[in-house]
Parts: structure tokens; sequence; C-alpha cells
């Protein structure tokens, strides 16, 4: 889920659109500006449909252009550095076996 959100976002770069995601997809924590639903609350998805289809042009374009941004920078050179820095800093995985 986390790549197919990741690629609709590049995919649509410079255009408009609305991502709607599962609140529970890894990618949830890190693309903020999508619309985030309960994928297990018809009632739920149904009312975050609503918003999106709603949404104004101008705050669709503004999170797809924050989306695209984000997708754009953390590129694997980014990830890369990320995890060997939580390394080097002692991150969660290294404390849990100190």
């Amino acid at each position: 889920m986390n790549l197919v959100a990741k690629e609709y976002v590049a995919c649509r770069a410079g255009a408009s659109g609305v991502l709607v995601l599962s609140e529970f997809a890894g990618a949830a924590n890190e693309m903020r500006e999508a619309v985030l639903v309960n994928p297990y609350d018809p009632e739920a998805i149904r009312r975050r449909i609503e918003i999106a289809v709603a949404m104004e042009p101008g705050e669709r374009a503004r999170r797809m252009r924050a989306l695209d941004r984000r997708v754009a920078t953390r590129t694997i050179q980014w990830w890369t550095g990320s995890f060997l820095q939580l390394l080097a800093d002692g991150g969660p995985a290294l404390a849990m076996t100190a």
C-alpha cells in the first residue's frame, strides 16, 4: 500500500487530485495531506470520499504539491541516510537489544 500511494502521487506530479488512504497504511504517517479513512468503517469511507470530491481545487492542488514534494525528496538516498543515522544514534531497535 505504501508504494501504491506514492506511485499515485508521483504519476500525478503537477496535476490535481486527492489521495484517499487507509489510516492503517504505513504511508499514512508520512502522507499527512491525504484524506485518511478507516477501511473497516463504510460510513466513514463514504464521508471521506464526499470530502475528497467536494474539496476546493486550490486545496486539492496544495495537498498534491505537498505530497509530491515529499515523495520526490524522500529518495533511496534519503531513506538510507535516515536509517544509518538512526543506527548511529542507537535507534529504537538497538535500544531494545541492549
